[in-house]
């Protein structure tokens, strides 16, 4: 990406080119696809300043703004765990004198990775505020652009 590419865009067109999303000419083409029509969120970009003075960007879907987080109820908050979790569980296994490993794997677009069910994908869908150009071959025929 330029300097002048707003760090959005080069965070959505990366996404695409790595296959972490699809084109569509249009809403229609999505929605012939989809078979259905699409409800799409908007996007957003969250800044955050690193400690080295740097900013990282993260690219968020606005499911609220688009009613879709409405949609679905979560029957609990899903909390992660701490560290102090990790310690505790690991205690707790290291109890009876047995030696214990721990492996711990952190890669980038982690949740990208799950797959969405055919009838949610209407449901994750955008609208870019500027034009993606992808760089890869199409994932599907639909995908035409």
């Amino acid at each position: 990406s330029s300097p002048s590419t707003p760090p959005a865009h080069a965070l959505l067109t990366g996404l695409v080119n790595d296959g972490f999303a699809m084109l569509f000419e249009s809403k229609d083409d999505a929605a012939a696809w989809l078979g259905t029509d699409p409800v799409p969120s908007p996007l957003g970009d969250v800044v955050k300043l690193k400690p080295d003075g740097s900013y990282k960007h993260r690219l968020i879907q606005d499911l609220k703004a688009s009613c879709v987080s409405s949609a679905s109820t979560v029957p609990e908050r899903q909390v992660l765990p701490r560290f102090t979790d990790h310690a505790r569980d690991i205690a707790l296994a290291s109890r009876g004198g047995q030696e214990v490993g721990v492996f711990i794997i952190d890669f980038s677009n982690a949740f990208m990775t799950l797959p969405l069910a055919r009838a949610e994908q209407p449901y994750n869908t955008s609208v870019a505020p500027h034009r993606v150009v992808r760089s890869r071959l199409p994932l599907h025929p639909a995908e035409r652009l």
